[in-house]
């Protein structure tokens, strides 16, 4: 891994523990094992660095759920959603990509919020584009619309973040189990 990989793997690890502002360019720099003028070699400031790191988080997040929702042309649609809200939650537990992702999707530095949100913004319409593809090729009918439904899900999932955020796995656990149930219901064809 060339030296700008290791900058960038060391101030991943670190925003995602302790976000844009309880990161210096030093504690990166410590990590990596070079001196803090070397950093400027690579990146311009802090500002650049965690943009590029927020890109390459957004960019793998992304791909991600691609990956998820492309896979197993035969797995059911119900299983799908259901298990790539788990698959969040698992990787926001055990990946520092995602957890730094998800986090800054919620709670961007003040000095980028714009450039936070902008990226935010291109990955969440590039899901629910993705999601509505996926409700219009099922091979089920669905009480609702492939782009209502879509959105619906996005709120579910948004729902699910904020529990990974300020809730406990129980409360996850709970409200998972009830949130399905009601989208479930509510995607599933009249009866």
């Amino acid at each position: 891994m060339n030296t700008s990989e290791r900058i960038k793997t060391a101030a991943l690890d670190l925003f995602a523990a302790q976000g844009y502002e309880g990161t210096s360019m030093a504690q990166i720099a410590e990590e990596v094992g070079i001196k803090t003028p070397s950093i400027y070699a690579h990146f311009k400031g802090k500002e650049e660095l965690f943009l590029s790191v927020l890109q390459d988080a957004s960019k793998e997040e992304l791909a991600f759920a691609t990956a998820h929702l492309d896979a197993d042309p035969d797995q059911p649609l119900h299983g799908k959603l259901y298990n790539l809200l788990l698959y969040f939650r698992d990787k926001y537990e055990h990946d520092n990509g995602a957890k730094f992702w998800i986090r800054m999707m919620y709670f961007p530095p003040t000095a980028l919020y714009k450039e936070s949100m902008e990226l935010a913004y291109v990955y969440l319409g590039r899901l629910e584009e993705l999601l509505t593809a996926v409700f219009e090729n099922n091979r089920i009918s669905i009480a609702v619309d492939a782009s209502t439904a879509a959105a619906a899900y996005l709120c579910l999932m948004d729902g699910m973040i904020v529990e990974l955020l300020y809730g406990t796995p129980a409360s996850f656990e709970r409200r998972l189990e009830a949130s399905w149930e009601v989208f479930k219901r509510g995607i599933s064809p009249s009866s």
